[in-house]
């Protein structure tokens, strides 16, 4: 990657420079034949300004893998993929790409093959696992280093996952499991066989308590748990009885095949009567709902939309978008919205040091860059910090854009001097406003002295 220069600069004064966006909860799957409509997706992803996505297994984990290698190579333009290769089940579970376990040996050795792929964490959900496996799974993963993000099995409380160390929820509504006082009861019925997890799940509903509620989540913060809430497919699901999306104008970029995976749960929720669509109502709103209780009992939530094959209507790129208006309906302010995003994805996987801001020691990829106004400049000049490593990418134009730091950095002053010094500045090292300490010794630019060449006296050191 050495001696990149970007074929086009993009002047847009006034505006922001911000992180890229990440999508935290995406899948990529559909089986070998849908290899290439898959791969389309990446392009939508940066046409949105997301850099950065967490694939939470599909069917097409090893492809996804190589994607990983390919992108971070520069061998291939796309966000970059954080990827948990193929996710832990039990035996013959209803999802396909799985590596099947039921023993602690067999997890044993799952965690070694995906350490040897190197994979960013590992997903562990439900379907057929059994729930001394699931917390097994949990704690070897935990003791090798491994971050990790799950379905929580109907037969465990949210206290058992968290003691295990748990990193994140996927999804939502298993908070709700957590909200009520009859927690521990309605867990004991499941796993006797008395209760079905969705009359659990009705049972908690009614019987919501919000002390109760923001204890569970007081714990969650404690453990360091995190929560991806993908509330933006739980809506499209919820609400199919009053928009079918048959019309939506971003099914265009959607693959026929692709497209065809919506189809099982749009069927499934077809079967529905007016009680179970009330239902379905009910569950989405009181899960929405506990957005503020998470935030302020100092949860981490992470943005992440679920979008990709068999989530109806659920798109990638536009989910994102989507998914932080909801935040914001249900009571998120729009920082804490963008922060989801854009800090709390790399704080939960370890890698705020390089991501999710702009100063000079961080990697940010970029949406798109701009100067940025100079805090201590009294001018109309503006100050521009640029990284090397940012990416440039717009609808119009994914191309990426590379330039080593030290050259970069070089040319960005000499422009900078040439027209500052046009515009009849000095360079300083002083500061001009009257409340920076003294240790604040930035340099700024100044108007010229009678001799042109120093700044005129007066000013405050």
């Amino acid at each position: 990657m050495k001696d990149y220069s970007p074929k086009r600069t993009v002047k847009l004064p006034g505006k922001y420079l911000m992180p890229g966006l990440w999508d935290t909860h995406v899948h990529f799957g559909g089986g070998p034949a849908l290899v290439e409509e898959n791969k389309q997706l990446l392009g939508l992803y940066l046409a949105h300004g997301i850099t950065t996505v967490r694939d939470c297994a599909g069917d097409l984990s090893d492809t996804v893998l190589d994607w990983r290698d390919m992108i971070n190579q520069g061998k291939l333009v796309g966000p970059t993929i954080l990827a948990s290769g193929p996710k832990l089940e039990g035996y013959k579970p209803l999802w396909k790409g799985t590596i099947e376990v039921g023993t602690p040996e067999e997890v044993s050795k799952a965690l070694d093959y995906l350490q040897s792929r190197s994979v960013d964490f590992v997903k562990i959900t439900e379907n057929t696992m059994k729930p001394e496996i699931f917390l097994e799974a949990v704690r070897q993963a935990r003791a090798r280093g491994m971050q990790t993000s799950g379905h929580l099995p109907v037969q465990l409380t949210l206290d058992q996952v968290m003691q295990a160390g748990l990193g994140s929820i996927e999804h939502q509504s298993y908070a709700l499991r957590g909200a009520t006082p009859r927690e521990a009861e309605l867990t004991a019925q499941v796993a006797a066989g008395k209760l079905t997890g969705r009359e659990a799940m009705r049972a908690s509903l009614e019987s919501f308590d919000e002390a109760t509620a923001r204890a569970t989540f007081r714990r969650m913060a404690a453990a360091g748990m995190s929560i991806t809430p993908t509330l933006v497919g739980s809506q499209v699901t919820a609400y199919l009885d009053q928009d079918d999306h048959a019309n939506d104008p971003y099914l265009k970029y959607i693959g026929k095949g692709l497209r065809k995976t919506y189809e099982w749960r749009v069927q499934r929720a077809a079967k529905d009567d007016a009680a179970a669509i009330a239902y379905r109502h009910a569950s989405y709103e009181k899960a929405a709902s506990l957005l503020p209780l998470l935030q302020q009992e100092g949860v981490n939530i992470i943005a992440g939309t679920d979008a990709g094959f068999l989530n109806s209507f659920d798109y990638p790129g536009q989910g994102l978008h989507d998914e932080l208006g909801i935040f914001v309906k249900y009571g998120l302010t729009p920082q804490q919205a963008l922060q989801a995003s854009v800090i709390n994805g790399p704080r939960f996987l370890g890698k705020q040091e390089r991501y999710g801001a702009v100063p000079k020691a961080r990697q940010p990829t970029c949406w798109c860059w701009t100067p940025i106004r100079c805090r201590t400049s009294p001018t109309p000049a503006r100050c521009a910090w640029w990284s090397a490593t940012a990416r440039c990418s717009t609808a119009a134009s994914w191309t990426q854009c590379w330039k080593p730091r030290a050259a970069m950095r070089k040319n960005i002053r000499r422009r900078l001097t040439l027209k500052l010094r046009r515009a009849g500045l000095s360079r300083s090292w002083r500061c001009r406003s009257s409340s920076c300490p003294s240790s604040h010794r930035k340099p700024v630019w100044l108007p010229r002295g009678p001799d042109r060449k120093s700044p005129p006296s007066g000013r405050a050191a």
